[in-house]
């Protein structure tokens, strides 16, 4: 912003406050501002400054901790940085845990789609159980461990099962090859999707078997779309998803969970059925954008008190 110049953004900051009347400054996953606070404070004391971090591995924790005594409320949208806070700031002050939320009404709602008509286009029957990995072809995702699983799956389960790769990055030739040496049209890469909720609404099941997430955006759109979901017990996976109730955790890297668990929906439709709809409850429930504008404004509320 502006320029690298510290001081001149210290004065557009400041300037902005006393201009604006800005009561809360709200500091999101970003550390450009930490070293900016006590001289803020200072120019404005009634200024109330709350910070949200989204994971441990970001620098902003240990900024936000450094500057802790020109805060006034910490939030975080998972509970192990929630841990973290209460251990190195003390349970008195204010901390918060907030989960994420998505647009569960007009982008993220199975009712918005023609279930029918996605998944003829993608050649799948009435009976096909169809199962996704979308995001970024990149290590910490592990897109290689859900090629895995679909390998093992299509050699073991028959020919029910038909999986999909969505998403570009750094190991797409990489797994474009590993697809090409299964040599089967159970599996096949659709590249580069911008139309997430379409293809999930032809979707079964959804497989996040990531080695790092901080607070996935990624299963709430499955689970809102009716789509039982695999994931790694990574980051804030675990804080959302009831093993085996509304949807599935697995440990981290292992195509051999990942492949069992396919194996028993295959085998078990019924149980598919009820994670698919306990899921979508409970994104309806906790995670819903609105429930999260509400968390905010009682937060906002109660700094300004």
């Amino acid at each position: 912003m502006l320029s690298n110049d510290q001081r001149l953004r210290l004065e557009f900051v400041s300037n902005y406050i006393s201009v604006h009347d800005i009561d809360i400054l709200h500091l999101v996953h970003n550390g450009f501002i930490y070293d900016m606070l006590p001289v803020l404070k200072e120019r404005h004391p009634s200024l109330k400054v709350i910070t949200t971090v989204f994971n441990d591995r970001a620098p902003y924790l240990q900024q936000s901790i450094d500057t802790q005594n020109y805060i006034d409320a910490f939030t975080t949208d998972n509970n192990a940085v929630g841990r973290i806070f209460t251990r190195e700031l003390g349970e008195d002050r204010m901390i918060d845990v907030i989960p994420n939320g998505i647009n569960i009404d007009a982008e993220f709602n199975p009712e918005k789609f023609d279930r029918e008509k996605v998944r003829k286009r993608l050649g799948l029957k009435s009976n096909d159980m169809a199962i996704f990995f979308i995001g970024r072809l990149s290590e910490e995702k592990n897109p290689d461990v859900f090629v895995q699983a679909a390998a093992h799956c299509i050699a073991t389960a028959g020919g029910r099962a038909k999986f999909f790769v969505i998403g570009d990055g750094p190991m797409k030739a990489d797994i474009d090859k590993a697809i090409y040496d299964i040599g089967s049209k159970q599996i096949v890469y659709l590249g580069y999707q911008s139309k997430i909720a379409e293809y999930l609404a032809a979707a079964d099941v959804f497989v996040l078997p990531s080695a790092v997430e901080g607070f996935p955006l990624s299963i709430l759109e499955a689970m809102a779309m009716g789509v039982a979901v695999i994931a790694s017990d990574v980051g804030a996976v675990s804080d959302v998803i009831e093993n085996g109730k509304t949807g599935f955790v697995v440990e981290a890297g292992s195509e051999i969970e990942v492949g069992e668990i396919l194996e028993k929906l295959l085998a078990d439709p019924s149980l598919l059925a009820k994670v698919k709809q306990k899921g979508r409850s409970e994104v309806t429930r906790m995670y819903s954008n609105r429930i999260l504008r509400d968390n905010y404004n009682k937060l906002y509320k109660e700094v300004l008190t």
